[in-house]
């Protein structure tokens, strides 16, 4: 994928404009997002796009705003695309200072897919092949190679019940770090519980997939 022909300007008002180029690369980021072997290079290419487009400063030719579907592209990141930014800024920014403190918590409490496997009673291929599947989540070691297991998908004595065909059900690809938030955060469609709570508790596994397949 070739994402790098980015070009941006800001446009009359003060709005954050694109070239064509530019459009194009991120109609096909957009699309990789979809494909699990190319989502971790599209969401990094992702970050970047967001990242020129907040520091765009000079006019260098008539070009039209951001439209709707774009700035929605950059919002699932939490970026403001109808603003420019320093480099420090951005760094300091909420949306990236808070995805990068949730990626460095669900990594150092994610365990090995070896001690996952023990603990679910399935061999290590097993949980290989659900990972690709979809029907599991893991992270990448860092600084290595291999998995780690997310534990919000885990019990003391196995997995959280319903936990492939919840997962399976998402309506587009979600990232570990999302999926994680939104298994462990209490909801009122589900009487005050999370979603894992409910699942782990032998509720209806139906409106988590609904939940899950809105998205």
């Amino acid at each position: 994928m070739q994402f790098m022909t980015l070009i941006t300007h800001s446009a009359e008002g003060g709005e954050t404009a694109l070239t064509s180029g530019t459009r194009k690369d991120l109609s096909l980021i957009d699309q990789a997002l979809a494909s699990k072997e190319k989502r971790e290079l599209a969401e990094a290419a992702l970050h970047i796009a967001a990242r020129i487009v907040e520091q765009a400063h000079e006019v260098t030719c008539e070009e039209t705003p951001l439209d709707k579907a774009e700035q929605e592209i950059l919002e699932r990141f939490g970026i403001d695309a109808g603003n420019a930014m320093s480099d420090e800024d951005f760094y300091k920014s909420a949306p990236v200072m808070e995805g990068m403190t949730r990626e460095s918590i669900i990594t150092a409490k994610a365990i090995p897919l070896a001690k996952a496997a023990r603990r679910m009673g399935v061999s290590d291929a097993r949980l290989r092949q659900r990972i690709a599947a979809g029907s599991l989540m893991a992270v990448h070691r860092p600084h290595g190679r291999g998995w780690l297991i997310p534990t919000f998908q885990l019990t003391d004595t196995g997995e959280v019940p319903h936990l492939g065909r919840t997962l399976l059900a998402a309506g587009r690809p979600i990232s570990a770090q999302a999926m994680a938030r939104l298994f462990r955060t209490p909801r009122e469609d589900l009487d005050g519980h999370s979603p894992r709570d409910w699942l782990i508790a032998g509720n209806d596994p139906a409106i988590i997939e609904r939940i899950l397949g809105a998205l």
